[in-house]
């Protein structure tokens, strides 16, 4: 199997296009679109194909599909992206207050912290799958990972059927 690196920065882009292995960024981590745009640039240019191998850029999301829109907002239910600054300047995002409070704690620094909304691409397959064509635009990507964080089982194996029907039922 091929190694593949997933990132959330523009250096981790770097170690991925010097060693000639795929790059996937994690938005569902690192939501800020400019970063995620900046890294895909730089892995694209500074991509070693002396390995013999060609750039491949992987987004790697958080999705929720329902039947709709309304199912699909209440599965994503609270889920909170927490970007934590340490007094040194580096950042790192978390899920909760309580696990940006034990980074800074481990590191030994204060720190300030943001909360948002976790980024979910949310919806039923017609709006997923219109929000995924148009992210595929932005970032010019080859592939998508989804990750879907949603605690009943059932509902989570169904919004993966619905993200396959949206690609194989509906016109291109």
């Amino acid at each position: 199997a091929a190694i593949h690196m997933l990132g959330t920065s523009v250096s981790s882009a770097e170690l991925a296009a010097e060693r000639g292995y795929p790059y996937a960024f994690a938005l569902f981590i690192n939501n800020d679109p400019e970063t995620a745009k900046k890294a895909f640039e730089v892995y694209r240019s500074n991509f070693n194909r002396e390995t013999g191998a060609q750039p491949k850029t992987i987004l790697a999301l958080s999705v929720i599909a329902a039947d709709t829109h309304e199912e699909a907002v209440e599965m994503a239910g609270e889920f909170k992206n927490v970007r934590v600054t340490l007094a040194s300047g580096k950042t790192v995002n978390v899920g909760t207050l309580e696990q940006a409070e034990e980074f800074a704690r481990q590191a030994g620094e204060t720190f300030t912290y943001e909360i948002r909304d976790a980024d979910i691409t949310k919806g039923t397959k017609e709006t997923v799958r219109a929000r995924l064509l148009e992210l595929k635009e932005t970032y010019g990507v080859d592939e998508f990972i989804f990750t879907t964080i949603v605690k009943e089982f059932d509902k989570r194996i169904h919004s993966f059927k619905l993200l396959n029907q949206a690609f194989t039922e509906l016109p291109v």
